[in-house]
């Protein structure tokens, strides 16, 4: 499905990220209570799919600003997120985020028409 390849697209979005800080990604599926819980423990560093802005544990999180959006009648942006209190990497994910718009929109639009 198109969600599906999508969602592998945000994993290579994550390792990207993760090897343009020179660090060596390691990926694990969780849930999101289980994500959060870790985030909040500092046992992971970052998560990634299915977040969006409006997630009820947002306020326990340091979440991006959103780097897509779907829906039509209803709008989901979705996010990704970093221990809260982690600002500076939550910055420099933000920044990457910004830098790789134009990928993230060509690979929305692409899959969105398949």
């Amino acid at each position: 499905t198109v969600a599906d390849r999508f969602y592998g697209d945000r994993i290579k979005l994550a390792m990207a990220f993760a090897r343009s800080l020179g660090a060596e990604p390691q990926i694990e599926f969780l849930s999101e209570a289980d994500a959060t819980e870790y985030l909040r423990q500092h046992q992971i560093d970052l998560m990634v799919g299915g977040l969006t802005n409006a997630s009820p544990r947002k306020d326990e999180l340091g979440l991006t600003r959103n780097y897509f959006q779907t829906g039509n009648e209803q709008k989901y942006e979705h996010v990704m997120a970093v221990p809260k209190g982690e600002n500076r990497f939550l910055v420099r994910l933000e920044t990457f985020l910004k830098q790789q718009q134009n990928r993230i929109q060509q690979l929305w639009e692409g899959e969105s028409r398949t």
